[in-house]
């Protein structure tokens, strides 16, 4: 594809991701899956859980640095 010549062979990957995670999934107790599950879901509520108090930080951060303008503003308008 590089020299541009036409592609001889195309092999979807999703299909073969797909028996992967089939076989994957067959090869495993229900111990295992029930643990696997149990862990990704408390991957993803760790995440959220993270990216919440990075959003709440930078919205208290905002409004802190939007309050300091206000007050400076309110500040200078006084001795003016």
């Amino acid at each position: 594809m590089e020299d541009g010549a036409r592609t001889c062979q195309i092999i979807p990957g999703a299909r073969i991701d797909a028996a992967v995670g089939d076989l994957l999934i067959q090869a495993m107790t229900p111990m295992e899956q029930e643990d696997m599950v149990s862990y990704l879901q408390s991957s993803i509520s760790a995440s959220k859980l993270d990216d919440c108090r990075y959003d709440t930080s930078y919205q208290i951060f905002e409004w802190l640095r939007r309050s300091e303008l206000i007050a400076l503003m309110l500040v200078n308008s006084m001795r003016s």
